[in-house]
């Protein structure tokens, strides 16, 4: 007469252990992957947000349009902010207010968005803007060279990848 098996052997304890092993392991890179996704959208909501700001502040003084033109970021520059110069326009003239709303929209770029820059021009009478930084999601491409066995120091040196959000309008 034969015995009804009863527990589990431990190879079927082993087996299952794998399969919720591998199953939490895709749990972990899909939640990865999430975040990194959600890192990038927000960075081009900032990108937007920051665009808009600077047509509005624009709109808001058409005498003083030339002090934008050809603006761009220094990010080896510590720019500092004008004390003197408030919003409400006491202590500078409309040029110097210009200039100080730059300063500080730089400083937000710097802030919002890693490596971030900018960049303005105007081309018959069209404002075009362009916001960069380093995305998340574009550093699969690095992590693949570290796997081939590249140094932190050879990708380094290679061409930096920005994500470029433009905006262009006209005033």
């Amino acid at each position: 007469m034969l015995k009804s098996q009863t527990g589990a052997t431990m190879i079927e304890i082993l087996v299952a252990v794998l399969i919720i092993s591998i199953g939490l392991l895709g749990i972990a890179g899909t939640q990865t992957l999430g975040l990194a996704n959600s890192q990038s959208a927000l960075h081009r909501s900032y990108a937007a947000q920051l665009s808009n700001e600077l047509a509005d502040a624009m709109r808001l003084s058409p005498n003083n349009l030339a002090a934008y033109d050809g603006f761009a970021t220094d990010p080896n520059a510590n720019v500092a902010l004008n004390a003197n110069c408030t919003d409400s326009g006491q202590g500078c003239n409309a040029a110097a207010m210009a200039t100080e709303f730059l300063n500080a929209w730089e400083q937000r770029i710097e802030a919002n968005l890693p490596d971030g820059r900018a960049n303005i021009t105007l081309t018959d009478d069209l404002y075009v803007v362009e916001i960069e930084w380093k995305d998340l999601r574009t550093n699969q491409a690095r992590q693949d060279d570290l796997a081939q066995g590249l140094t932190a120091a050879e990708i380094a040196a290679g061409e930096q990848e920005y994500i470029t959000f433009t905006t262009s309008f006209q005033l």
